[in-house]
């Protein structure tokens, strides 16, 4: 158990550092944390619902796409516009999904 909790504080501080120090970088380091916090979250999300292989490379690659929204966008004028257009892919996506009858354990 106490190499558990060892090994669970130095990830933590490592963690710790990284965000940290992205958040110190100012908004291009903010942008890149929130990137990458969106793209695990998406291959978590696949993860913990048990989706099928296709389904978790979709939700990573939907992450990435949004991840890169974000970094390569004005906020004030393109990034409005790519991510309605976003929305507009997960919404076809999920209404293909319910169209075929894909299981989705969280329905």
């Amino acid at each position: 158990m106490e190499e558990v909790l060892k090994t669970r504080l130095k990830t933590a501080l490592v963690f710790g550092i990284v965000v940290i120090g992205l958040l110190l970088m100012g908004k291009m380091g903010f942008t890149l944390l929130t990137a990458s916090v969106m793209t695990g979250g998406m291959y978590e999300y696949a993860q913990i619902t048990r989706q099928p292989k296709w389904m978790k490379t979709v939700a990573i690659v939907l992450g990435i796409l949004g991840s890169a929204l974000l970094l390569i966008g004005n906020p004030y004028t393109q990034l409005n516009f790519m991510v309605i257009m976003l929305a507009v892919v997960l919404y076809t996506f999920f209404i293909i999904a319910m169209f075929f009858k894909i299981d989705l354990p969280h329905q």
